[in-house]
């Protein structure tokens, strides 16, 4: 029998880390990406862009027939550019544990449900809470603009969330003007189950489908694709009232980047791995003293808060 250690090396580790930690993610998927690939430490600055809109300008008649007259109709043409800002990789998060030596037998499954599992939840966990902080309490590229709290009524009484919430929600975003494909809301746990009791969203008659009895599941609401979450935090006032958030997918920008190998001769083995652009890394070195080897999973990352014009927070 051999050990779990050694039948698994780093890399069979890190294959199966990343489809877990892939599962797991939530805003990872809803936000706007930087694909690029280059390993980096952290602290790093990394240069991502935000998509920019073109401007609609007059097209003014030709007042004559000469060249002079023709030239001074030219279209004016703007450079399709995207507006570059700047991301800190200032989030080097960590998992490790030890197994001890003994002889185990250990299938794929056990892997991955009697290790990776619990080290890799804290760590999807951990990416989703920041950049669902970062959307509520950082300033976009400008600097100054937050986002906006919006409630059908007064914001801040906790009420419960209904159907005319997300409908204020919409009408900020389109007031904004948000682009209509792409939007997303994210429910925390209080206003999910506020809109589960709505017979809206659970009677087929109105819905035009039982799936939010059946799976606990509400689909698309008023344009948006929705999806609940446990780490949407409290609103950062008195009274920490619950919200959700309503968003298009270029508000916020997550960039991770893969971490450099541990060079050979350090008593360390490690594999770096990519999936569907989040890079993830597998150290493991024997540890003397505690008689067992040490196996750590680390991410390297950065959010930035985009354009508060694309986001809202549903607070009612």
């Amino acid at each position: 029998m051999a050990l779990v250690s050694t039948i698994y090396p780093p890399e069979v580790w890190a294959i199966e880390s990343l489809m877990v930690l892939r599962d797991n993610l939530l805003m990872a998927g809803l936000v706007h990406r930087d694909f690029e690939k280059e390993v980096a430490s952290a602290g790093d600055t990394v240069r991502t862009r935000k998509p920019q809109k073109l401007t609609v300008q007059d097209f003014a008649q030709q007042s004559g027939t000469t060249a002079a007259a023709a030239i001074g109709t030219s279209l004016v043409v703007e450079n399709l550019n995207a507006r570059e800002v700047t991301v800190v990789l200032d989030k080097h998060k960590y998992t490790a544990f030890l197994v001890e030596d003994r002889d185990a037998a250990t299938s794929i499954k056990d892997l991955r449900e009697e290790f990776i599992v619990p080290a890799i939840d804290p760590i999807s966990q951990q990416v989703d809470d920041d950049v669902m902080t970062e959307i509520c309490t950082g300033a976009d590229y400008t600097g100054t603009d937050t986002i906006t709290l919006v409630a059908d009524g007064t914001v801040g009484i906790a009420d419960a969330l209904d159907e005319n919430d997300v409908i204020a929600g919409r009408k900020q975003l389109q007031d904004t003007q948000c682009p209509p494909s792409g939007r997303n809301l994210v429910l925390c746990t209080e206003h999910e189950s506020d809109l589960l009791k709505r017979s809206l969203f659970h009677q087929a008659n109105t819905a035009g489908t039982t799936a939010a009895l059946r799976e606990a599941s509400l689909g698309r609401i008023f344009g948006f694709e929705t999806f609940s979450s446990q780490n949407v935090p409290a609103v950062a006032d008195t009274d920490a009232s619950p919200q959700s958030l309503a968003f298009h997918k270029n508000a916020m920008a997550l960039v991770t980047r893969p971490l450099m190998s541990i060079p050979n001769g350090l008593g360390a083995v490690s594999a770096v791995r990519v999936l569907d652009n989040i890079g993830i890394r597998i150290t493991t070195s024997y540890e003397h003293s505690a008689k067992g080897v040490v196996i750590s999973f680390d991410i390297l990352y950065g959010v930035q808060f985009l354009d508060a014009n694309l986001a809202c927070s549903l607070n009612p």
